[in-house]
């Protein structure tokens, strides 16, 4: 009632517009995630894969929409596929530290919510060169629920990404698994100590998760 007064709107109209509002915030919100999906598939094939191959590809990974939706993601985000290979992932020289038993041994969808997350680095085209993404999913829904991004392969773009993934849960689920491959980023001791504190266990599998 205070906010319709401060409004001069009706009550009525007061609700209608914030009824409205949650379900844009709820529509760009599933875009985004969506479009962060379309991101993560399209650099796992190198790039190379324009709209009627990744909607195959999605489909394949539980995500069921049409040719039209994911070419007007790929435009929103400025990606085109290429013909081949242009960027190489540069190799760290950094010492791992440590690599974790793989506890998936690839089952990572176990049948409902937040039992496993997935996360790995990709890698976008920009203006000012190559940005680094690291997406963190839940591996039931194999939707992006959380993310960073920055000029450089860095464990701080992990944590980042997971304390996204955590906000937009609302709470750190209990026995939740994190699965990665066996990058540096993902090995690091800062990592390890970042998953004790959150009561997060961490598996690995081989390059490329």
């Amino acid at each position: 009632a205070l906010m319709a007064r401060v409004l001069k709107v009706t009550r009525a109209g007061y609700y209608v517009w914030r009824s409205r509002r949650g379900v844009r915030q709820e529509r760009n919100g599933r875009r985004f995630s969506f479009d962060m999906s379309v991101v993560w598939f399209f650099n796992q094939y190198d790039q190379t894969h324009g709209a009627p191959r990744l909607t195959a590809v999605l489909a394949r990974n539980g995500i069921h929409v049409d040719k039209k939706t994911v070419a007007a993601s790929l435009r929103r985000q400025g990606l085109r596929a290429v013909s081949s290979r242009m960027f190489r992932h540069p190799r760290s020289k950094d010492v791992k530290e440590c690599v974790y038993e793989d506890s998936c041994n690839r089952q990572w969808d176990k049948g409902s919510l937040d039992k496993v997350w997935i996360t790995d680095f990709t890698y976008l085209r920009s203006g000012q060169g190559w940005v680094y993404l690291v997406a963190v999913r839940d591996a039931h829904t194999k939707r992006v629920i959380g993310y960073a991004m920055g000029v450089s392969q860095v464990t701080g773009l992990v944590r980042q990404a997971l304390n996204m993934a955590y906000a937009c849960r609302g709470r750190k689920p209990a026995g939740l698994v994190l699965h990665a491959d066996r990058g540096c980023q993902f090995t690091s001791r800062e990592l390890g100590e970042y998953a004790k504190k959150a009561g997060l266990t961490l598996s690995m599998g081989r390059t490329g998760v």
